[in-house]
This record gives C-alpha cells, sequence and structure tokens, in this order.
C-alpha cells in the first residue's frame, strides 16, 4: 500500500487558504487631496467639500480639517467633479478631474468672497505633477 507523505497535504491546504486571501488583498489606492483657502492664501476649516463620479453617480462628501485640508481615499479610475462651499464664499465646482488607480491627484481650491448664491466653474482638468512625493508615475492607456 502507497501512502502520500502528509507535507503534501498540508502545502495543499496552504494553497488553498492563502490564494483567496491574495485576491481579497487587491485594492484601489487612486486619492484625490488638496486644501480649500480664501483669496489671501489662509486655510478655510469646515468647508464642505463633494467629489462626485461622472460615470457612475457616486459621491462622497468631506468636511476640510482646520488646516483646510481634504482627503478623497480609495477611488477607482475614472473622471470626477469636486464642489467646495464654505460660508460667506462662493460655491466652486471643479470638472474633468481625471484619476488613474495608484495615482495621487491634489485640487487646491481658491474660494473667493460672495454668497453661496454665486458659483466660480472652473473648467481646466488638476494637473499630473505630483506634489506629495517624488514619485513618478504614469498610466497605459488601451491605444
Amino acid at each position: 500500500m502507497l501512502r502520500k507523505p502528509t507535507s503534501y497535504w498540508a502545502v495543499i491546504c496552504l494553497v488553498s487558504i492563502l490564494v483567496p486571501l491574495s485576491a481579497w488583498a487587491q485594492n484601489f489606492t487612486a486619492s484625490v487631496n488638496g486644501s480649500v483657502t480664501d483669496p489671501s492664501g489662509a486655510a478655510i476649516p469646515g468647508a464642505a467639500v463633494t467629489l462626485t463620479s461622472v460615470g457612475t453617480g457616486w459621491t462622497a462628501k468631506f468636511t476640510t480639517s482646520k488646516d483646510g485640508l481634504y482627503l478623497f481615499g480609495n477611488l477607482a479610475r475614472g473622471v470626477y467633479t469636486l464642489n467646495a462651499s464654505a460660508a460667506n464664499f462662493r460655491d466652486v465646482v471643479e470638472k474633468q478631474i481625471i484619476v488613474n488607480l495608484n495615482e495621487s491627484v491634489r485640487v487646491d481650491v481658491k474660494m473667493e468672497l460672495g454668497s453661496h448664491v454665486e458659483t466660480v466653474e472652473v473648467k481646466a482638468s488638476a494637473a499630473a505633477i505630483n506634489f506629495d512625493n517624488g514619485e513618478v508615475k504614469g498610466s497605459i492607456t488601451r491605444k
């Protein structure tokens, strides 16, 4: 009678446990971050910042910190619109923010004095420059 070694079964059990865990570890690491400031460059704490996915309609809200900073993390690849509003300032809308996987996009918002009824709409895309660290990244398109 031929007997299989127990180490063979141990390896099979280990592989069957680790393979599903490696698939579970996949995540999105893209983010949109920045600061909200007034015309003089001072931070605006407590500003309401909303990020909306153009493709899916998914929305996330954030209130800026005491330093006027915000961060939307764990984002999927796509095009986003950012809205910022604060008391005694005009609302600001940043459109066509392109986010790729493993990318950190910085969008600094400079708000102008005025009422909530007035809105400043920015139609330019966010810069592809990484201000957070010295890392150089690129993406590959289907073409």
